[in-house]
C-alpha cells in the first residue's frame, strides 16, 4: 500500500523532492514524520523527532483534511491518501 506526499511552495525545493511516493501499512503521521525526520532538512523545518512536534507554522492535510480537525499525529493513512505539507513563507 503507498500513499504520495507533497512538499508544497519553498518546502519542496529545500528537501530535494515535491513528490515523494512511499510504501505503508497501519502507519500514522507521525511513523511516516519520523522516518522522514531522517533527513536533516526535513527536521529543520518540518517535523521535531526528540520533541513529537511539528515546527511553527507547519499546516499538513490529508486528502485535503487539516490533521487538526482529523486525530492530528495519530491519523492513520490508508492507501492512495495525498498527504500534503505546507511550510510557512516569510516575507511581508
Amino acid at each position: 500500500m503507498s500513499i504520495k506526499i507533497n512538499a508544497m511552495s519553498e518546502l519542496g525545493h529545500y528537501l530535494g523532492w515535491k513528490q515523494k511516493e512511499v510504501s505503508v501499512e497501519n502507519q500514522t503521521i507521525r511513523t511516516i514524520l519520523i522516518d522522514l525526520a531522517s533527513q536533516e532538512q526535513f527536521q529543520e523545518k518540518v517535523y521535531d523527532p526528540v520533541e513529537d512536534a511539528l515546527r511553527a507554522g507547519v499546516v499538513i492535510l490529508v486528502n485535503g483534511r487539516n490533521i487538526l480537525q482529523l486525530e492530528y499525529l495519530d491519523t492513520i493513512l490508508s492507501e492512495n491518501t495525498d498527504l500534503t505539507i505546507y511550510y510557512p513563507l516569510g516575507g511581508g
